[in-house]
């Protein structure tokens, strides 16, 4: 369960960054995953909860946004979303992709109460 791992980093960061602006309390955080991220979205909420109790963080809406996968043909150079795995190229059929996005854990936003 690597999620608790990646979920705790995470408050690291988002910690420092709340104090840096004077959070008395932190209402919602936004996290994009990529759908190559291999996370599970209900074990990084369930972490999110558990970690975050007698924080700044405690209560908090934890919004999980899915980012799919955005990829570039290397045959054909077209450039296409897909769903997940495997990356079949719409426009030829080879599997030849480079991932262009999908793949990332990223905070986009927070959301808090000034002191």
């Amino acid at each position: 369960m690597h999620e608790l791992a990646l979920v705790q980093e995470m408050l690291v960061i988002l910690e420092r960054v709340a104090a840096e602006h004077r959070l008395k309390k932190v209402t919602s955080v936004t996290v994009k995953m990529g759908v190559l991220a291999n996370v599970i979205p209900e074990t990084i909420a369930f972490a999110f909860e558990a970690l975050t109790r007698g924080t700044v963080f405690e209560g908090a809406a934890l919004i999980l946004e899915e980012v799919p996968v955005e990829a570039s043909c290397q045959d054909c150079g077209r450039q296409y979303t897909s769903s997940g795995t495997p990356l079949w190229c719409p426009e030829c059929g080879s599997n030849r992709a480079m991932v262009l996005a999908g793949t990332e854990l990223t905070v986009a936003n927070l959301v808090g109460e000034e002191q």
